[in-house]
């Protein structure tokens, strides 16, 4: 276990200097408002992926060890799915895009490439998830995330990039070829079968449950932008989501994890092997601890250095936004994986009950407090989400598994 998380440590810490040069990049190369609208229509993006991938991902990962599973056909039901919602959700979005975009409406050329940008990066994230059941999702990772970024980094920095229509059409790219190289390489190894989707039809109301979790568990990230955007400023959006893309570089150490022992909290449970359950719980806050304390203390006593980088509006209407959302990203990083430890052990509903009561109780202060306090409204409820979320999981997870997520020790 040691040598597969140590693999996708480097991979996501990459991945993380990565998304860290490309975004400082882009706040330097265009106006603050074009940054905010691009941020804002990644905020889109985001939103719509999890309904695009319908909970195929996550179950997948929970039946790959399954000896009643054929994989090869749940694959090709999972990819043929994954297209076919990608497609009529990115047209249900661009139909609703002009009630909430900055200025007016997107030509009929960059809605395509919206969508197309939706479905390729929906396939890319089920490759990834493919990997990880595989126990390889350092390389999921490698082909896929970190190759995009790298593609992009390229772009802006080699070609005169100086709009956020120019940057769509580059992600676009990069996520086309991440995808055929992706595709290709997962060949190698699962071969998808599209001859039974018909009778695979069952996995929908399966993955049901996985869907929502997903769905709401990135919501958080994707929606309270979009909120901004909505009842403030473009502005207001990129300070946001500056300070997240920064606070976010933590998540290198908590993905690694994750991704590792997801799929072995899915075997034990299925062999009903408590103690490998506890063990890998244990495990996890441990390296969770040891690793991300240090990282966040460094970002709270450097933070103006680090928002320097982007520019001087940005070190002075980021910082607090910035140490707002580092209060959440500490809480989320001590607490381990235990959000995959309830879905991977049969408790995938309540975590999906807990999720759910945390985005409506986000989406009734975010109108109360974003249109008075803009993007730091967004960060105090960014942060006290993920408090909420971390601890009642941590709570139950003690009283079923008599497991302490937070002894480290």
């Amino acid at each position: 276990m040691f040598k597969e998380t140590y693999r996708l440590f480097l991979v996501k810490l990459f991945s993380a200097f990565l998304g860290f040069v490309l975004s400082a990049t882009i706040a330097r190369k265009l106006p603050i408002d074009e940054v905010g609208e691009y941020f804002f229509l990644l905020s889109l993006v985001s939103f719509v992926m999890p309904i695009a991938l319908a909970g195929m991902g996550h179950s997948i990962l929970y039946n790959f060890k399954r000896s009643e599973c054929n994989v090869n056909s749940l694959v090709g039901f999972s990819i043929f799915t994954t297209v076919f919602i990608s497609i009529v959700s990115g047209f249900i979005l661009i139909c609703l895009l002009d009630a909430f975009y900055f200025e007016s409406s997107l030509s009929l050329e960059l809605n395509g490439i919206i969508i197309l940008i939706i479905i390729f990066n929906s396939l890319c994230e089920l490759i990834s998830y493919i990997y990880q059941s595989l126990r390889r999702s350092w390389f999921g990772s490698l082909i896929v995330s970190s190759k995009r970024q790298a593609l992009i980094i390229s772009c802006v920095i080699f070609f005169d990039v100086d709009s956020v229509y120019q940057l769509l059409y580059i992600y676009f790219y990069s996520s086309l070829f991440s995808f055929f190289v992706a595709y290709i390489c997962m060949v190698k190894d699962v071969k998808p079968q599209y001859d039974k989707i018909i009778s695979n039809l069952f996995q929908i109301k399966k993955s049901w449950t996985f869907f929502l979790n997903h769905f709401m568990g990135t919501l958080n990230g994707s929606i309270l932008p979009l909120m901004i955007g909505f009842f403030s400023t473009s502005s207001q959006v990129a300070y946001f989501a500056v300070a997240l893309k920064i606070v976010s570089l933590s998540a290198f150490i908590l993905l690694p994890i994750n991704r590792v022992v997801a799929p072995r909290y899915s075997a034990f449970f299925a062999s009903e092997d408590l103690d490998g359950i506890k063990e890998t719980a244990k495990f996890s806050a441990r390296i969770s601890f040891s690793l991300s304390v240090p990282l966040l203390l460094f970002m709270f006593i450097f933070v103006e250095d680090i928002l320097s980088y982007f520019g001087d509006d940005y070190v002075v209407s980021s910082k607090d936004i910035f140490y707002v959302l580092l209060f959440g990203q500490a809480i989320n990083c001590l607490s381990g994986s235990v959000g995959w430890l309830l879905q991977m052990t049969g408790e995938e509903k309540l975590y999906r009950n807990i999720s759910f009561f945390n985005i409506i109780l986000a989406l009734f202060l975010g109108f109360i407090f974003i249109p008075i306090q803009g993007a730091l409204g967004a960060a105090v409820i960014y942060s006290l989400s993920l408090f909420v979320t971390n601890v009642i999981s941590s709570l139950y997870v003690k009283k079923v598994y008599s497991i302490n997520i937070y002894k480290f020790w």
